[in-house]
């Protein structure tokens, strides 16, 4: 299973990306790149889900919700309510 996480608005997610390009001393890509990755993070088919969350860090939400997701799955799938 492959997924992705992902910052709530394309603000958040040019500013987190900014910081990580900082940090790595790159120049961030501009908007249209950002917009293309996003779109195809959607429709390719690669990602069999999305996780938007709000949160510490980076993407820090979302991977809190991947945790939630995954702990109710096992739950499921061992019969646990």
């Amino acid at each position: 299973m492959v997924g992705w996480c992902s910052d709530t608005t394309l603000d958040k997610i040019r500013d987190r990306v900014k910081v990580n390009c900082k940090r790595r001393g790159e120049e961030p890509p501009g908007d249209e790149t950002l917009v293309a990755d996003i779109e195809y993070g959607i429709v390719s088919g690669v990602f069999e889900f999305t996780i938007l969350g709000e949160g510490e860090g980076e993407g820090r939400g979302g991977v809190e919700e991947l945790g939630k997701a995954l702990e109710y799955a096992i739950n499921i799938s061992e019969g646990v309510q």
